[in-house]
């Protein structure tokens, strides 16, 4: 059996299209943004891959007496977001798109 050393032209370029490909993963993730609500649509946030973003609370939710319903309403809409990021995340960052030995 003979030995054949890799080809260092070839790995150095597969290096370069490995980090060119986290580069546009990194970049296509930090542009990701979802909107979402809870379902009475009193509460909305929006998230970004890097966190929160914002929450808008609709002021006639907002009982004092209340308190746990709303805690309630803006629990639901960030999971609501959160389950939106992650469905965008893996349609954006599909099994294709990170075909390592392609690259």
């Amino acid at each position: 059996m003979t030995y054949h050393p890799p080809n260092m032209s070839e790995l150095a370029e597969r290096a370069a299209g490995v980090q060119r490909l986290f580069e546009d993963v990194f970049s296509a993730l930090g542009a990701l943004s979802v909107t979402a609500s809870d379902s009475s649509g009193a509460v909305t946030v929006t998230m970004r891959a890097s966190g929160l973003g914002q929450i808008r609370i609709d002021p006639a939710v907002a009982n004092p007496n209340q308190v746990d319903v709303l805690e309630d309403l803006v629990l639901q809409a960030l999971r609501n977001a959160a389950h939106q990021l992650n469905e965008q995340a893996g349609e954006t960052f599909g099994p294709d798109d990170l075909n390592l030995m392609n690259r």
